[in-house]
């Protein structure tokens, strides 16, 4: 517990010293970071890296611009000459849907980066699942019945003799 000494002092309390406890139980050294091969053949990360964020950042202001020029035309649609309409319509809904396909391209990018990081990390996620996962069953109670009773076989087993509460075993139940 740990004791203000301003307010021990002044209740007139001995306050112990304490002692500067060193709570690190293994000393650990700096590591280095690994300089990457230097290829020739390949170009700088750090360039690609600062490549791909200005990319991201030109994607993000493209489809804010999208939207607000769709917004833009879409709010003055009521002003369009009648004989343009249908022309004002089409040219709007041509600027959505680039605005759509922005979007859909950065949500690509995001999904294959976050990809390329699982694979990186060495995740291999449940790639031991085999078969499928669909739990639906057509057929009658009967034959589901079998087929539990079976453990899954087609052909069913011999049935163990089913027993009650009490113990007394049933003949030929259904049950």
């Amino acid at each position: 517990m740990s004791i203000n000494k301003t307010i021990a002092e002044s209740l007139g309390m001995e306050v112990p010293e304490e002692e500067d406890v060193d709570n690190s139980l293994v000393e650990i050294a700096p590591h280095e970071i690994p300089e990457p091969v230097d290829n020739p053949n390949l170009p700088s990360l750090a360039a690609e890296d600062k490549r791909m964020l200005e990319g991201e950042k030109q994607l993000e202001k493209l489809i804010k611009m999208g939207m607000n020029t769709f917004t833009d035309l879409d709010d003055k649609r009521v002003e369009v000459d009648p004989k343009y309409l249908s022309r004002h319509i089409e040219t709007t809904a041509q600027i959505f849907g680039l605005t759509l396909d922005a979007v859909k391209h950065k949500t690509n990018l995001q999904l294959k980066k976050k990809k390329q990081k699982l694979d990186e990390a060495g995740f291999e996620g449940n790639t031991g699942k085999t078969g499928d996962t669909n739990n639906f069953f057509v057929g009658s109670r009967e034959d589901l019945r079998k087929l539990i009773s079976a453990g899954g076989q087609s052909e069913p087993a011999e049935s163990q003799p089913v027993q009650d509460m009490q113990g007394v075993q049933e003949v030929d139940s259904d049950k």
